[in-house]
């Protein structure tokens, strides 16, 4: 903008027509420099008075994969995932900043008697030790539904049941998430294998 503005004031005083004669043919390009946000300010266009903003580390390029449970026989209980504290989502996806959306695969090979249901928490409290939990409604993209838990299998003497679920939260505003699996066995139950793998991204 300086070496603009200089020019111009130059070719006023000499009575030369900056525009018509030199930027016509010649535009101004000026690479600034990075601005106190840590974006790029470059490609400063005298012509057009325009100048083109690009992010160093974009937003939309911003997310992490989550590798939250892959095993066989998980015994009967209560399991929380990464753990019981949850995940500060705030730092979880590549390169820092607010993870926004959430993706789950979910998916269990549930041999007879077995019951598993998934659920997904969330919670503002700043302290995750002692946090009010309460469950978050995701999107089912697998059944086309809106649901609080997802459950496959039973404990009623079912056959094996193999499934896999494609679960996403858009636009979630909590601190801390955590990804609650319970785990129940019938009288003949046998083994089971889980997985469930995330996706977190800031746009």
């Amino acid at each position: 903008m300086l070496v603009v503005d200089f020019l111009s004031t130059i070719a006023a005083k000499l009575g030369i027509n900056l525009t018509s004669t030199l930027l016509a043919d010649k535009p101004v390009n000026l690479t600034l420099q990075i601005d106190k946000y840590g974006n790029t300010v470059d490609d400063y266009t005298a012509l057009t008075t325009s100048k083109k903003v690009s992010e160093v580390d974009p937003l939309d390029n911003r997310d992490g994969l989550l590798n939250l449970l892959d095993t066989v026989d998980l015994p009967a209980g209560t399991y929380w995932y990464p753990s019981s504290t949850g995940l500060n989502v705030g730092s979880a996806n590549a390169g820092g900043g607010n993870a926004k959306n959430i993706s789950l695969t979910f998916g269990t090979i549930t041999a007879d008697d077995n019951k598993l249901t998934l659920t997904v928490e969330g919670t503002n409290d700043e302290d995750s030790s002692t946090a009010f939990w309460a469950p978050i409604r995701f999107s089912d993209h697998t059944e086309g539904s809106n649901n609080l838990s997802v459950e496959i299998g039973s404990t009623s003497g079912a056959a094996t049941t193999s499934a896999a679920r494609q679960l996403d939260i858009d636009y979630h505003n909590c601190n801390l998430v955590r990804v609650k699996l319970v785990v129940e066995k019938g009288a003949g139950a046998l083994g089971n294998t889980v997985l469930i793998k995330g996706r977190v991204t800031a746009l």
